[in-house]
């Protein structure tokens, strides 16, 4: 399962085992190919969010339109942007089989980014262990 952590306004993490994460790129991908318009990935809320403050419960994603666009409401993230966009997106969730601890992507706006909506909160997806 993964674990959402936050820190107010703009420090979030995904993390999960190499399996778990390749899970929730699975789900993001029945956005991105057309098969599903919205998603809901639960979270392990009962996890130590150490070094962020809180945990959160889970993952939305929605199809709409225009760049992906990350948020924060109501313990959850909710991830917004079209199709096209949903492709980009699904691929930080996406490790080399065998990724060590500790590798990570950083999903964030950056100037002339098209796929990035500017107010996306900047996420990071890491690899963690079993426990």
């Amino acid at each position: 399962m993964i674990c959402i952590s936050f820190t107010p306004p703009d420090e979030l993490d995904i993390s999960g085992t190499e399996q778990d994460l390749k899970a929730v790129f699975a789900q993001l991908n029945t956005l991105a190919n057309g098969e599903e318009t919205e998603v809901f990935i639960v979270a392990d809320k009962n996890t130590n969010p150490a070094p962020y403050d809180e945990a959160l419960n889970a993952l939305i994603g929605r199809v709409t339109t225009g760049p992906t666009k990350v948020s924060v409401f109501d313990k959850n993230i909710e991830v917004i942007g079209s199709q096209a966009s949903f492709v980009g997106f699904a691929s930080f969730f996406s490790f080399d089989e065998g990724a060590a601890q500790g590798a990570h992507n950083h999903h964030e706006y950056y100037e002339g980014n098209p796929y990035v909506h500017p107010q996306s909160v900047p996420l990071i997806v890491s690899v963690r262990s079993a426990k």
